[in-house]
């Protein structure tokens, strides 16, 4: 393999990193939900909803608990995943309410099989890093690729 894109890149000795792009959080929530004409809530609106997690152990779960801490949201838990795709799944169908990348979501909130809401109050993202190991040479075509992905992924999404 000549690198990775991972969430929330933890640097390591014999792993480079560059940074790639951060992409927005966002509250999801299915089409019949109380939150179906907001744009935007803010964390403690979540109090008391039932909640579609990530898994205990990934670094973007702590994150999301940490904001919901934060803003005094106690949310049950009711289902845990380490994919987004199956989170938003779980969402469509009326297991819960959830926090996921908004770029994840462009299909479902353009078809209307889910909605989103911004989280107000403070700038909530998902850091995306390339990962490859220290000294890497990559192929031209490779590296091409790289300068493309880098030159295109710079920002918030």
């Amino acid at each position: 393999m000549d690198f990775g894109i991972v969430s929330f890149p933890q640097q390591r000795k014999e792993i480079a990193i560059l940074p790639w792009r951060a992409e927005r959080m966002v509250a999801v929530f299915p089409l019949g939900h109380r939150f179906a004409k907001h744009t935007a809530v803010w964390p403690s609106d979540l109090a008391g909803e039932t909640f579609v997690a990530f898994d205990r152990n990934l670094v973007i779960r702590k994150q999301i608990d940490r904001l919901l801490r934060r803003s005094g949201a106690r949310v049950d838990v009711v289902m845990e995943f380490d994919n987004i795709e199956a989170m938003g799944r779980a969402v469509e169908v009326g297991a819960g309410v959830s926090i996921l990348p908004e770029p994840t979501l462009a299909r479902e909130t353009a078809m209307r099989t889910l909605g989103a809401a911004r989280l107000n109050g403070e700038k909530f993202t998902r850091p995306l890093g390339i990962v490859h190991r220290r000294g890497k040479r990559f192929y031209s075509n490779t590296r091409e690729f790289l300068d493309l992905l880098l030159k295109n992924g710079k920002g918030t999404h």
